[in-house]
C-alpha cells in the first residue's frame, strides 16, 4: 500500500522534467495520424492529456498514459512510422527509469545524463536519415522525394502542380542533406546550439505544412532535451499548455475534415498550419530566451549516451545486410537496396548483403477478393514480405482471394491465398520489414 501511494502520490519537482514529459505526451496523442484509432481509445487518450495539464507535477499521469500508447504501439513494432518506432523506445526507457525511481527513490539518470541522451539520439536519427537518401535515386530530377515534398507545399499553398527548375531542385537535394547530415552535429557545441535548433525547429515546421507534423512534435521533445538546462530548477517555460492545447485541436479538427469532402493533402495542410500555431507561440517564449547550457560531462554520461549511437546504428544499418529496408529511417529516400540494382553512392549491397531474402522476390500481376487496394500490383515484393502480407489478409478478408504473380520467369495462380502455403508466416517475419521493389528506372518516392 506503501508503494501505491508512492506511485499516486508522487509529484515531479523538476519544471524542465515536467516540460519534456508533457512534450513527450504531446508526440504521443499526434500519433493519431499513424493509424485508425478507436473511439474509445481516442477519447480517453485525449481526456488523460487534458487532465494531466491541470496535474501535470503529479507522476502517476505520465506513467499510466505511456502504458496505454506502449500497449498500443507494441504489437505494431516495428512495421510502424518510424518516430513511432523511436517513441516507443523512449517509452522503453521511460518505463526502466521510474521503475528504478520508485523502487530505488532516486533517478537512474543525471539531469547531464538526460541531455546527452537526447541530443545523441537526435543528432544520429537525423545523420542516417540524410545518409540513406546519398544515392542516385534522390538526386535524380524525375523521382526525387526532394521534389515530391517541395511540389506537395507548393501545391498545398497555391492549388496548382509545379515542375521545379533542375538547378532549383539540386539546391533542394543539396540543403536537405546539409539539414540532416551536418547541421544537427552544432547541438554538441555551445556556440552553435541555439541556431541549430532554430533551424531544425523551422525545418520541421515547413514538413509540418506537408504530412510530417507527429515527426515534428518528436523532433521538439528531443530538441527541448537537447537545450534544456535540467540543473536550473527554478525557470518555468511557459506556453507549454497552449502548444498542448492547440495541437488537440489540431487533432480534433483533422479528424472532423476526414468526414469531409477533402483531400489527404488538405488535411494535413491545415492540420499542419493549427499546430504551427501553438509551434511557433512555443519556441518564441522559449528558444529565443533559453540560456546558454555549458558542456560539463563525465566519461560516465559520456559512454552512456554511445548507447543510443549503437542502438540506431544497428537498427538502420541492417539495411544494407538484408535485414528489411523499411521504418528504420529510410522513409522518403528513394533508396534502392536490391544487389543488383543497388544506388547508393557508398554502400554496394553486392558486396554487403548477408540475407538473401529481398532478391527471393514475386513479380504480382493481380490480387482480387481484398477490401482495399494494395498498390502491390505490376510490383515486386519479397517472398517472405509477401508471406505475412497474406497471413494479415486472409484475417481480414471474408472472401476468396486470389492471385496472379510470377516466380523465376513463369507464371503462377493462387485461386485461393488462404490454402496456400504462401499464407503461412513466422513470428519474425514481422521483424524483418520490405518495401515494394518498383519497376526498373521508376524509382519513385514512397514511404
Amino acid at each position: 500500500m506503501t508503494l501505491f501511494k508512492t506511485i499516486l502520490y508522487k509529484k515531479i519537482q523538476n519544471p524542465h522534467v515536467v516540460v519534456l514529459l508533457i512534450l513527450l505526451n504531446t508526440a504521443l496523442i499526434m500519433n493519431f495520424n499513424f493509424v485508425v484509432w478507436q473511439n474509445l481509445f481516442s477519447i480517453l487518450s485525449l481526456s488523460i492529456s487534458i487532465i494531466m495539464l491541470i496535474y501535470k507535477r503529479f507522476f502517476i499521469g505520465y506513467l499510466l498514459h505511456f502504458l496505454l500508447f506502449s500497449y498500443y504501439l507494441l504489437p505494431h513494432f516495428p512495421r510502424m512510422a518510424n518516430h513511432c518506432n523511436i517513441e516507443l523506445a523512449v517509452l522503453g526507457c521511460f518505463f526502466i527509469m521510474a521503475l528504478f525511481y520508485i523502487l530505488k527513490n532516486k533517478p537512474l539518470l543525471s539531469n547531464q545524463s538526460i541531455t546527452l541522451l537526447c541530443r545523441t539520439t537526435l543528432v544520429w536519427v537525423y545523420f542516417y536519415a540524410g545518409f540513406h537518401k546519398l544515392n542516385s535515386g534522390f538526386f535524380s530530377t524525375c523521382y526525387s522525394c526532394a521534389n515530391f515534398v517541395h511540389v506537395q507545399f507548393l501545391k498545398n499553398i497555391t492549388g496548382h502542380d509545379y515542375i521545379l527548375d533542375p538547378n532549383v531542385l539540386l539546391l533542394l537535394q543539396v540543403a536537405t542533406i546539409i539539414i540532416e547530415m551536418i547541421v544537427p552535429f552544432g547541438l554538441f557545441h555551445q556556440s552553435t546550439r541555439k541556431i541549430t535548433a532554430c533551424i531544425l525547429l523551422f525545418f520541421h515546421g515547413y514538413l509540418s505544412l506537408i504530412y510530417y507534423a507527429d515527426f515534428s512534435a518528436l523532433a521538439v521533445f528531443l530538441l527541448f532535451g537537447s537545450v534544456a538546462n535540467f540543473e536550473d530548477k527554478k525557470t518555468e517555460y511557459q506556453k507549454t499548455s497552449l502548444y498542448v492545447i492547440i495541437s488537440i485541436l489540431a487533432i480534433l479538427i483533422r479528424s472532423m475534415l476526414l468526414h469531409a469532402n477533402t483531400t489527404l493533402a488538405n488535411q494535413c495542410f491545415i492540420f499542419g498550419i493549427i499546430y504551427n500555431i501553438g509551434l511557433t507561440t512555443w519556441v518564441f517564449y522559449n528558444f529565443v530566451h533559453f540560456k546558454k547550457l555549458k558542456n560539463t560531462f563525465t566519461k560516465k554520461q559520456y559512454t552512456i549516451a554511445f548507447i543510443p549511437f549503437v542502438i540506431i546504428s544497428l537498427w538502420t544499418l541492417k539495411t544494407y545486410i538484408g535485414l528489411g529496408n523499411c521504418a528504420n529511417l529510410t522513409m522518403f529516400s528513394n533508396l534502392i537496396t536490391l544487389k543488383n540494382e543497388s544506388n547508393h553512392f557508398l554502400i554496394d549491397t553486392k558486396n554487403t548483403k548477408l540475407f538473401q531474402y529481398e532478391e527471393d522476390y514475386i513479380l504480382i500481376l493481380s490480387i482480387k477478393g481484398l477490401k482495399y487496394k494494395t498498390g502491390l500490383e505490376h510490383q515486386r515484393l519479397p517472398i517472405i514480405e509477401f508471406k505475412y502480407l497474406s497471413s494479415k489478409w486472409i484475417k481480414q478478408n471474408h472472401e476468396t482471394i486470389s492471385v496472379l504473380y510470377q516466380y523465376q520467369n513463369k507464371t503462377y495462380l493462387i485461386s485461393d491465398l488462404k490454402k496456400h502455403e504462401y499464407s503461412k508466416s513466422d513470428w519474425w517475419y514481422q521483424f524483418v520489414f520490405f518495401r515494394k521493389i518498383q519497376p526498373i528506372n521508376k524509382n519513385k518516392c514512397i514511404w
